[in-house]
């Protein structure tokens, strides 16, 4: 299996260096300062996932580029690993369907993410509950169109609670969103990140 990290700054190199400890990844860093925005054809061709963290470029993958990584999704079956603010991209706004959460609060404040389908491969390995000490809260509803899977969910310190883990199909291809991972707290320092995000990477590969 190969994985394209598609992330961004010092996060993508970050998350491929966790994810190398896995014997079966084969994992290459793709930056939006590369050709094609890191997501030539070529490189499409050879990636079975793709994982995104893009924060501030989400709007600014060009429309060929988005197409591209539809098609791949949709015809070929390539998986995609969404985090955190990735839920804004253009990709996975177009292969979801528009949503989003109605608001945040970026104070840093604790996180408790449920595990609410611990049978799920997902799951696997991930506590019934573990806390995220600094993190930014995201706000329900969110307008998700009806997912696949919802996996986790998230209590915030304020009060508030949302869906912070979901699944789709789209054509032969599988997409998973992970909400928690901001650039700036220590969330993706979790253990318990690590492996959802490594589930992840083997649920939507085809075939697995």
């Amino acid at each position: 299996m190969r994985t394209l990290s598609f992330l961004w700054n010092g996060i993508a190199h970050y998350t491929a260096n966790y994810l190398r400890e896995e014997v079966d990844l084969s994992v290459r860093v793709s930056h939006f300062q590369d050709a094609d925005c890191g997501l030539s054809d070529a490189l499409l061709k050879e990636t079975d996932v793709l994982v995104m963290f893009s924060h501030f470029l989400n709007d600014q993958v060009p429309v060929d580029r988005i197409e591209a990584v539809c098609r791949r999704v949709n015809v070929d079956g390539m998986g995609i690993v969404a985090l955190h603010s990735a839920l804004w991209n253009g990709i996975i706004q177009k292969l979801v369907g528009n949503c989003k959460y109605e608001g945040y609060r970026e104070i840093g404040e604790t996180e408790r993410v449920w595990n609410v389908a611990q049978e799920h491969p997902i799951g696997k390995g991930i506590p019934a509950s573990f806390t995220l000490e600094h993190s930014e809260m995201y706000r329900e509803p969110a307008g998700f169109p009806r997912p696949h899977d919802v996996l986790f969910l998230s209590w915030y310190e304020g009060g508030e609670a949302s869906r912070s883990g979901l699944t789709w199909v789209r054509g032969e291809g599988k997409i998973f969103y992970f909400s928690p991972g901001h650039a700036t707290y220590p969330t993706m320092l979790s253990p318990h990140y690590h492996q959802i995000v490594k589930n992840g990477v083997h649920w939507v590969y085809r075939g697995i």
